[in-house]
């Protein structure tokens, strides 16, 4: 087998697997996964051991379960995570608004020296 096609088929394996980690993450089962992306069970049996979904399906996925298409597919290593843009976003409405000014201040500057 090939480099191309072993990279191809450990990739598969880790979105089947993930796959079904979020799923059973939310408590929900494959019927209500098809319910939800307008699909049979079957479908969803399918995706959790091939691995082989479609770019919108997996966009899907993403939106129903709150994770990352990067976490799905293997290139982040939590569940969840978000974008960077959603993680800054979670850590700064932690702070106190004083800081919050200060951050949006200091990566405004940021900004401009590039």
């Amino acid at each position: 087998m090939s480099k191309d096609k072993l990279a191809e088929k450990q990739r598969k394996a880790m979105i089947a697997r993930r796959l079904k980690e979020v799923r059973e993450a939310k408590g929900r089962t494959q019927h209500e996964m098809a319910v939800f992306l307008e699909c049979t069970q079957g479908r969803i049996s399918q995706y959790e051991s091939d691995g082989d979904i479609g770019f919108d399906v997996l966009l899907k996925v993403c939106d129903i379960y709150g994770c990352s298409v990067d976490y799905l597919i293997g290139r982040d290593v939590e569940y969840g995570t978000g974008t960077n843009r959603e993680r800054i976003l979670r850590a700064l409405e932690k702070l106190p608004c004083p800081m919050q000014d200060a951050v949006v201040r200091m990566v405004e500057v940021a900004g401009e020296s590039e």
